[in-house]
């Protein structure tokens, strides 16, 4: 609420747990990342060029990945 003590406990608590789904979710995909990016063997790379390849050609969806990722959507 308007007014409300940035520093207050309970409403450091409260944006903790509504951001604890979305920091999640995105502390999977990193991990995803590093894994598929971390990884020389032949089956990773291509696995990992076929989506990169994917999601470039996806229009919609790759909006709509990139305003997550950046916290609009």
């Amino acid at each position: 609420a308007t007014g409300d003590d940035p520093g207050d406990a309970d409403l450091l608590r409260r944006y903790e747990q509504q951001r604890l789904p979305d920091n999640g979710a995105m502390l999977l995909a990193m991990d995803a990342f590093k894994r598929g990016f971390g990884s020389t063997a032949a089956p990773w790379r291509w696995a990992r060029n076929l989506g990169l390849d994917a999601a470039d050609r996806s229009g919609p969806l790759k909006q709509a990945v990139m305003r997550r990722a950046m916290g609009f959507g």
